[in-house]
């Protein structure tokens, strides 16, 4: 009797196992590089083709979503900003202070 794994390394001349095997690690380096789970899901559909069967195969992947999340405060004039604006900007090197020279 054939097993699954030995169907599946013959199934579409291997490329079956080649694309599932790829989109498998794909979908496991996107989870360690968010520290999120995300999902792989295959479908075979089975249709019988007179005394044959006719099996296609299709897959899935939810990949984590990044987290593109971030801050802003509304300055006095309601624009975002990712400055605080009740907090005063120290001049950094470089920089020209406000009526100053460099």
């Amino acid at each position: 009797m054939t097993t699954f794994t030995q169907w599946l390394a013959e199934h579409r001349s291997g490329v079956a196992d080649a694309d599932l095997s790829d989109a498998l690690r794909k979908l496991a380096e996107a989870c360690i590089r968010t520290g999120k789970a995300g999902t792989m899901t295959v479908t075979f559909k089975v249709k019988p083709e007179g005394d044959m069967l006719a099996i296609a195969d299709t897959c899935s992947v939810k990949e984590p979503a990044e987290d593109t999340t971030k801050l802003y405060w509304l300055d006095l004039d309601g624009a975002l900003t990712r400055n605080n604006p009740i907090q005063p900007r120290l001049p950094l090197d470089g920089e020209r202070s406000e009526g100053g020279a460099r």
